[in-house]
């Protein structure tokens, strides 16, 4: 055989060998990828604790962190703000621990701040800070405020405006959105009321944009990461105490539910002396959002102590 040809057929093989090699490997990732997702699905369990008294369902919530603990997993313990040191304390009693090595109590805050740990380079802003930055932008802008025009600037006034912002953005309703519902407030006097705040809220979003990290942009931040990490990988995630969540909670419970190995959530039934106090309940979305993401719901009623 000719040498040139020889060469080009040895190049021909060579390369046909390489491209099987190629497709021989990507096929086995693929293939890798998909039964680690199939697993993934497979361990997706979300718990609802039934009863009409949340101290009933802290007390099944804390068995199940027992039994994971048994089983040697990590257990994360997320509550409301004002619970978090009760909530340390009842572990400690109630479990018998002399230690919390495996299990870590955390709000959603204080959770931004441990996986996020840093913005960017940009400023986390405290609450009061925050509140200092719309006094201020209401001093400079007060000719141009309707309602809001004659009252008396204030730090408690400033605080008011900040604590509905933080509402609105905690339910993901942008300054715009505000704007935009303002023609469908038949009541003046609301509709001059909601103009003033959504200023004041465009400014304030305008102004801390490019430097500052406030709050409930760290929630917004901290739901895009979740989505990214393994930090709740393998580990239990209980919400305790809560009664409702916000829009950028669901968010992060979206993505703990994805990563985690299972979770539990109070469903507190309006029944007996609560029949006509608790008529809200979050188990329904709850059970929404795992159905969508493929998780198994398992429902448990909470004996009464």
């Amino acid at each position: 055989m000719h040498p040139k040809a020889w060469f080009w057929l040895r190049f021909k093989c060579d390369g046909a060998f390489l491209f099987l090699t190629f497709l021989f490997f990507f096929c086995v990732r693929q293939f890798k990828n998909f039964m680690l997702s199939f697993c993934r699905g497979e361990q997706m369990k979300v718990f609802l604790f039934e009863n009409n008294q949340m101290y009933n369902i802290v007390s099944k919530q804390l068995d199940k962190i027992k039994q994971g603990l048994d089983e040697g997993r990590k257990q994360f313990v997320i509550v409301p703000d004002r619970f978090s040191l009760n909530m340390e304390k009842m572990i400690m009693e109630k479990l018998s621990l002399t230690a919390t090595f495996d299990v870590e109590v955390l709000t959603f805050s204080r959770l931004a701040n441990l996986v996020l740990k840093d913005f960017s380079g940009k400023k986390v802003l405290s609450m009061l800070e925050a509140i200092l930055i719309v006094e201020y932008l209401i001093s400079q802008n007060k000719d141009k405020l309707v309602c809001f025009q004659r009252v008396p600037l204030s730090s408690n006034f400033a605080k008011i405006i900040f604590d509905t912002i933080s509402q609105l953005k905690g339910c993901k309703i942008s300054a715009n959105d505000v704007k935009n519902s303002l023609k469908n407030l038949p009541n003046i006097n609301l509709k001059q009321k909601m103009q003033d705040i959504a200023l004041i809220y465009d400014l304030y979003e305008n102004y801390i944009k490019d430097n500052f990290v406030d709050s409930n942009n760290k929630l917004s931040i901290l739901a895009e990461k979740l989505a990214v990490s393994d930090f709740f990988s393998g580990s239990d995630v209980h919400f305790v105490n809560f009664y409702d969540f916000t829009g950028q909670d669901f968010d992060i419970i979206r993505q703990i539910i994805k990563k985690s190995n299972l979770t539990t959530f109070a469903d507190l039934k309006g029944e007996g002396n609560n029949k006509d106090v608790f008529f809200l309940t979050i188990a329904q979305k709850i059970k929404d959002m795992a159905d969508e993401l493929g998780a198994k719901v398992v429902t448990v009623k909470a004996e009464n102590h």
